[in-house]
């Protein structure tokens, strides 16, 4: 009976405090270009990424992700930093890395309908609010704030 009770407070927490795990990735081009989505389900430029599944790694989530949305395959991955942010009654936890070297392959799916290069410094008009702080921080080279 010892271990009932602690496994049903976690059980409890969990549902009341839920956190959800997501990977983005800044890929750059060899001219320092960064790689920027419009995707299907949401208005806006952004940061390609997604949800890691249930048990994967981080880097190995982020590596999935790209290679299922836009053909990403090779690359040096690192991670850039760890964000937060509340999503309804959520606790949205996201990693984000950057790629470099790495080869896409894109064409437009159920999840990403177009894509674009541009310079950190100078997004398209359109690019959401995360999205223009992430590419200051990825410009200056350092992560500048804790929340997505």
């Amino acid at each position: 009976m010892g271990r009932f009770p602690v496994t049903l407070f976690l059980t409890l927490r969990s549902l009341l405090r839920p956190v959800a795990f997501g990977v983005a990735g800044a890929i750059f081009d060899a001219n320092g270009r960064v790689l920027l989505v419009q995707q299907t389900y949401a208005k806006g430029w952004r940061l390609p990424g997604g949800a890691i599944d249930h048990g994967e790694a981080p880097e190995k989530g982020v590596r999935r992700e790209l290679r299922e949305e836009l053909g990403l395959s090779g690359g040096r991955v690192r991670l850039f930093g760890l964000y937060s942010r509340k999503l309804w009654w959520l606790t949205h936890m996201v990693a984000l890395y950057v790629i470099e070297d790495g080869a896409i392959d894109f064409h437009p799916n159920r999840e990403v309908r177009a894509i674009r290069w541009d310079h950190p410094d100078q997004p398209p008009s359109g690019t959401t609010p995360a999205t223009l702080r992430r590419l200051a921080e990825l410009a200056s080279g350092a992560q500048q704030d804790d929340e997505w």
